[in-house]
């Protein structure tokens, strides 16, 4: 009875080791396969660029006049755009001379270089002491284009943009 006994015991053991064999055997596969799909994924998937929208386009002329520079000045707004969630104006410089002769004031536009530069979303009217956003002021720009405004840059950031009304 006892070499029965034993003899039981013996295969039971071989048994539960061929078994959890088996199941190993498949994980493996079944990870090699898991592997081998996430690999012909990644290598059928080429790894795409993030590059800004028109970059790489012919004629687009947006960024020809990006400037860094500081100044404070009245201008009109000539165009704007957005590009990857970052707002940009272009303006045209301008100066306020009194015109002495006629009384009153003339516009000079002596320096026709265009600027753009970054924008935030809303600005401080001084007059009505309230923020204007910044699409409130383009809408008012397209609709009437010789409407001054004054600008303060720092370092290619506008910080202060409004309609003058005193020009």
């Amino acid at each position: 009875m006892k070499k029965i006994t034993t003899t039981i015991i013996a295969l039971a053991i071989l048994l539960s080791a061929c078994s959890e064999t088996t199941e190993s055997a498949k994980e493996n596969v079944e990870t090699n396969n898991e592997e081998q799909v996430e690999e012909t994924l990644a290598a059928e998937e080429p790894e795409e660029e993030l590059i800004p929208e028109g970059a790489e386009v012919e004629e687009d002329h947006r960024y020809d006049n990006l400037s860094n520079e500081s100044a404070t000045s009245d201008c009109y707004i000539v165009s704007h755009f957005t590009d990857m969630d970052i707002t940009y104006v272009t303006v045209d410089f301008i100066d306020i001379e009194e015109d002495f002769d006629n009384g009153g004031y003339e516009i000079v536009n002596e320096n026709k270089k265009l600027r753009t530069f970054v924008v935030n979303e809303e600005y401080l009217n001084p007059y009505h002491e309230e923020n204007v956003s910044i699409e409130k002021i383009f809408e008012k720009a397209a609709n009437d284009p010789e409407i001054l405004f004054s600008i303060t840059i720092e370092d290619g950031l506008v910080t202060e943009l409004y309609e003058n009304l005193a020009g």
